[in-house]
């Protein structure tokens, strides 16, 4: 204890209570602090969206406080809990691969190469064209249609894309903006170097004076689809800038319950 700005040493000990609530009430931000250096950097990366999922083992992660922790990141929704049985066998698998790939890599055995498969994604874009027509932009669960474009007048520098799930449920109205600041000429072969295989040289011809064009194109990367307007203006190309948009609502929707505000 301190007495008189000095510090002795207490005779005897002290008796005081200590509620369940104050225990979480110091505990819950430890916890909250844990999942925030594990998932917080890869949110803002978007290196999230390159997961299939993430699985989580250990007897704290049954804790309920873990779980709430867990939900200001994740959509509760999306977490699923499994039996101690399959926990074990999970930590177990983990121990047995680590081990059996660092003792075959060290003997020569093979040489790891890890390659990314292009994944179909279960959403469908569309927009509206200029006679009101819907037009598919991108098509859930298609290997061959992951991007489009759709064309506005120079006026119409907006566009609403309709975010659909693989039943054809709208599930949010996005917009994209061809700003002003933002324009910058452009050649095709400037377009080539960094959108060949989203952009082709024929879309970018026929684009007329005062016409803008938007390309989209999905990213199963990213787990989202970019968005890039590009316009022509006496006879000159002109590039927007490009835009992500991630798939799961919870990434853009507004949240005033995710503890950041």
């Amino acid at each position: 204890i301190r007495h008189n700005g000095t510090l002795e040493p207490l005779p005897s000990g002290i008796d005081f209570s200590l509620s369940l609530y104050e225990i979480e009430a110091v505990v819950k931000p430890e916890i909250y602090q844990c999942m925030k250096l594990l998932l917080q950097e890869k949110y803002r990366t978007h290196e999230i969206f390159s997961y299939s999922f993430l699985r989580l083992t250990g007897q704290s992660c049954s804790m309920g406080l873990f779980l709430d922790a867990l939900k200001e990141f994740i959509p509760g929704k999306m977490i699923q809990t499994q039996s101690k049985k399959a926990i074990s066998e999970y930590k177990l698998s983990a121990i047995q691969g680590a081990a059996s790939y660092e003792a075959l890599k060290n003997a020569g055995y093979y040489d790891v190469h890890i390659e990314t498969i292009n994944q179909s994604v279960p959403y469908t874009i569309t927009a509206f064209s200029h006679d009101q027509d819907e037009k598919v932009l991108i098509q859930s669960f298609s290997k061959t249609k992951k991007h489009g474009v759709i064309s506005r007048d120079l006026h119409g520098t907006e566009i609403l894309f309709y975010l659909k799930d693989a039943m054809g449920k709208l599930i949010a109205t996005i917009m994209c903006t061809m700003k002003e600041a933002d324009r910058v000429a452009v050649t095709y072969e400037d377009i080539r170097k960094q959108y060949k295989e989203q952009i082709s040289q024929e879309e970018t011809d026929t684009i007329k004076n005062g016409e803008c064009k938007f390309f989209v194109w999905a990213s199963s990367e990213d787990w989202g689809f970019y968005c890039l307007p590009i316009q022509r203006r006496e006879e000159q190309l002109y590039q927007g800038k490009e835009v992500f948009f991630p798939f799961d609502e919870e990434a853009w929707e507004q949240n005033y319950f995710d503890g950041k505000r």
